[in-house]
């Protein structure tokens, strides 16, 4: 399932420009049978900057709530033994409240890369960070899963913000990220968030 199409921050002569908008979707999942839960993808803000080796080309944030979880345990628990594989994997996917980041980036230079994660809620309160983490080279459809205890106060009108927070290239140099620059753009969805928190949000 595809989200909405992100935010998308671009820096130019210094400034982070707005390019797009979204706003948060309320999608219908199967489960079993005909049972149904609902998912939210978040709006999402991403945040490039001209210094960075790599890029971010699309993001999602989907967030599965405790309803559609609870559903989906208790379905599992009370039928896995009738499940085929295939329903069991999707109930797998549901069955826990989370928040599921995926991230579309590109670099040809790079080897491994930190993604900064910060999520907002629906007051425009800093809630706290999160950092994905590959190995490999970016690609499309990395992702990664997160169970925040905070993650109910993002619900529906929540905001996620991503950014390239480290690079390994493939020399073995790493390239840093400039917090100011990024707490600058989020500022604009925010009211309570520093440098710091920036610096501090992994």
């Amino acid at each position: 399932m595809a989200g909405f199409p992100p935010v998308n921050w671009l820096e130019c002569a210094g400034e982070l420009k707005l390019l797009a908008a979204s706003q948060y979707s309320a999608i219908t999942v199967p489960l079993y049978g005909d049972d149904t839960g609902i998912v939210y993808y978040n709006q999402v803000e991403i945040i490039n900057t001209n210094s960075s080796p790599v890029k971010i080309t699309h993001a999602s944030a989907m967030h599965i709530p405790s309803e559609t979880a609870m559903k989906a345990k208790m379905t599992s628990d009370i039928l896995s033994r009738y499940l085929s594989d295939d329903e069991i994997l999707n109930l797998a996917r549901y069955k826990n409240e989370a928040l599921e980041i995926s991230i579309d980036a590109a670099g040809s230079d790079a080897v491994a890369v930190k993604f900064g994660v910060v999520v907002i809620d629906a007051f425009k309160e800093y809630l706290g960070g999160l950092t994905a983490i590959t190995m490999d080279p970016p690609t499309t459809g990395m992702e990664w899963n997160y169970s925040p205890s905070y993650l109910f106060k993002a619900e529906k009108f929540g905001v996620v913000c991503v950014f390239v927070r480290q690079v390994r290239l493939s020399n073995g140099d790493v390239w840093n990220f400039d917090p100011q620059q990024i707490a600058n753009g989020i500022k604009k969805f925010t009211t309570n968030i520093s440098q710091d928190d920036i610096k501090n949000s992994d």
